[in-house]
């Protein structure tokens, strides 16, 4: 059994005891996260999404956060003496497949799927008070 899922901007073959390795998922070493966008799962038959599996998921294990390996961005004109050049390393997860479900996958620590906005704080303003002198 395998499944395509997506995850980031890419997608990933993947089956149970396969080690990925995903743009950065936030959360501690060992907690389980869901990757809901399933495209594809094959089985017995072979089971196409439009563009997602509803109700499907693959059920991962967190197993480091590490930075991916350097990309050298250099750019160039020619003839203008003009020249760049930026590097650039990806924060990336590692994960660990458990599960892959049609039917839904719960895990048991709860995961977050959506980022909470944070709370802005309240504006208070100093408010001065003068008193003109007659």
């Amino acid at each position: 059994m395998y499944a395509v899922v997506e995850t980031g901007t890419k997608q990933f073959k993947v089956k149970v005891g396969d080690l990925i390795s995903v743009e950065k998922l936030e959360g501690p070493l060992g907690k389980e996260v869901i990757l809901p966008k399933v495209l594809l799962i094959s089985d017995t038959d072979l089971k196409v999404g439009n563009p997602y599996l509803e109700k499907a998921g693959v059920l991962c294990e967190i197993m480091s956060q590490e930075k991916g390996e350097k990309h050298i961005i250099f750019k160039y004109k020619r003839r203008k003496g003009s020249r760049r050049k930026r590097g650039h390393r990806q924060f990336l997860t590692l994960l660990k497949v458990k599960e892959i479900s049609l039917s839904g996958v719960t895990a048991k620590t709860a995961p977050e799927t959506k980022k909470v906005a944070k709370s802005k704080k309240p504006v208070t303003k100093k408010v001065s008070a003068v008193k003109k002198a007659k």
